[in-house]
C-alpha cells in the first residue's frame, strides 16, 4: 500500500471534488423530491379510500384505530400511518379531491383497477379549482406536514394554492 505523502494529487483535484460533491448533493435532492411526491399520491390514495368508507356509514367510529393498529402488526417499524394521521389523510384527500389535476395523478396509481377512486358526489371538480404546470409541481414539492398545516389553517381554494407556492 502507498503512503499517502506518496501520492501524486492532480491541479485540478479540488475541482473534482466539488463538482461530485454537487452531483451528489443534486442527486440526493431529487430522490428526496421524488419520494416525497410518492409518499403524497400514497397519502391521497389512503385518504381517499378511508373516505370513500368512512362518510358512507360502511365503517364505524373505531375503524381508522383498529386499521392502524392492525397495519402496524402487518408492516412492523411502519411510520406515519397512526389513527391521527390516517385521519389527516382523508381531511388531505378531501380538500383537494375538487382539483381535478391533484385527483387524476394522485388517486389512480394505488390498489386494484376496479376499486378506482373518482370524486364523490358532494365534491365535484370545477374548473376554478384546476392547477397549473407550476401549481402542480409547487404541490408536490412540499412535504405532507406543510400541507397538514395549510390545510388546518386555510378553508379557501385560492389561500391553500397561495401558501403551497409559497412554501415551494
Amino acid at each position: 500500500m502507498k503512503n499517502d505523502a506518496a501520492i501524486s494529487i492532480p491541479g485540478d483535484f479540488s475541482k473534482a471534488v466539488k463538482d461530485i460533491k454537487l452531483a451528489i448533493l443534486h442527486a440526493r435532492a431529487n430522490a428526496a423530491r421524488l419520494a416525497n411526491a410518492e409518499a403524497l399520491k400514497l397519502y391521497f390514495f389512503v385518504g381517499g379510500y378511508i373516505s370513500k368508507k368512512t362518510r358512507n356509514a360502511k365503517w364505524g367510529s373505531g375503524a381508522i384505530d383498529a386499521l392502524s393498529k392492525r397495519l402496524q402488526v402487518e408492516l412492523p417499524g411502519l411510520r406515519g400511518f397512526s389513527a391521527s394521521s390516517m385521519i389527516f389523510m382523508r381531511l388531505f384527500h378531501e380538500a383537494w379531491a375538487a382539483c381535478p389535476a391533484i385527483h387524476y395523478l394522485a388517486s389512480n396509481e394505488f390498489g386494484d383497477p376496479k376499486n378506482r377512486q373518482e370524486p364523490s358526489a358532494e365534491i365535484q371538480p370545477t374548473a376554478m379549482h384546476e392547477f397549473g404546470q407550476e401549481d402542480i409541481a409547487a404541490f408536490f414539492s412540499i412535504g405532507f406536514t406543510h400541507h397538514r398545516e395549510i390545510i388546518r389553517f386555510c378553508k379557501e381554494f385560492d389561500e391553500r394554492r397561495f401558501y403551497i407556492r409559497e412554501c415551494a
